[in-house]
């Protein structure tokens, strides 16, 4: 079974939910009450916009040093397996 990681941005809302946004994937976002939701959601979000796709047909994951953040963010590595 191959393992991808994806780097993904969480940004922490004044509510103390989570918004995620997957830079490699375009309009793959997604969000959760909480951290361990939000991440939760962030695999599904991830696994769904993959569906379908043939691996070699992946993006590549970008390196998450070189992704700029805004306050409240921080980037998090969800993995999906195929």
């Amino acid at each position: 079974m191959a393992k991808h990681f994806y780097p993904a941005i969480f940004h922490k809302e004044e509510t103390g939910s989570y918004s995620v946004f997957v830079p490699d994937l375009p309009g793959c976002n997604t969000e959760g009450e909480n951290l361990e939701i939000a991440y939760e959601m962030a695999t599904d979000a991830i696994g769904l916009y993959l569906e379908g796709m043939e691996e070699a047909a992946y993006p590549k994951s970008s390196n998450p040093e070189e992704i700029e953040l805004d306050k409240n963010e921080c980037i998090v590595l969800v993995k999906f397996s195929k």
